[in-house]
């Protein structure tokens, strides 16, 4: 049984799937292979158990991703430190990942409902940068769609995240933030 759970956090179904805020789900995808997952439907999500870890993606729409994250912690019975959350961040420029054990959800609805869920923010969150610090309208931003030179950006951004969360799994969360933050 898996000890570890990657979060990757979005919104269900095609209208989002390249969207700003869909790159938790873009990098589970990238990882695991989107056939690879299991439905649940109670409450809804997705999970696939790989060696080392579980990926979890929440079906729901992002302001209650909570739900599944508390539903997977207690099934595995897992603390939150034993879960990594991965989300978009408009306060990054595009590109930049940042790994941090702990903080609080900074604006983002997905990371502040599963602090509402678990009632905790001492978990690990990897936040991958999508600009837009300085756009007005954050929802349709982060609801909007990569333009082709940014999903170039994006594409190699998601390998880094992909580097960073094998290191994270096999070496720990210090190595992992000393190697790639």
């Amino acid at each position: 049984m898996s000890r570890l759970i990657i979060t990757g956090l979005g919104n269900p179904g095609a209208d989002y799937a390249l969207t700003r805020h869909n790159l938790g789900f873009m990098l589970l995808d990238l990882m695991v292979g989107p056939e690879n997952f299991i439905r649940n439907n109670r409450p809804p999500l997705l999970s696939a158990e790989l060696p080392g870890f579980t990926a979890l993606k929440p079906m729901t729409f992002m302001n209650r991703s909570g739900e599944a994250v508390k539903y997977m912690l207690k099934k595995k019975s897992l603390e939150p430190e034993a879960m990594m959350v991965v989300c978009d961040d408009y306060n990054l420029p595009l590109g930049e990942i940042r790994l941090r054990k702990k903080g609080s959800a900074g604006g983002h609805n997905g990371l502040k409902s599963i602090i509402n869920h678990i009632e905790t923010e001492d978990f690990p969150r990897l936040r991958i940068g999508i600009g837009g610090e300085h756009i007005l309208d954050k929802t349709a931003y982060v609801l909007g769609r990569f333009g082709k030179k940014e999903l170039e950006v994006v594409t190699d951004t998601l390998i880094g995240a992909k580097n960073l969360i094998e290191c994270y799994i096999e070496m720990g969360i210090e190595e992992a933030m000393n190697r790639y933050n």
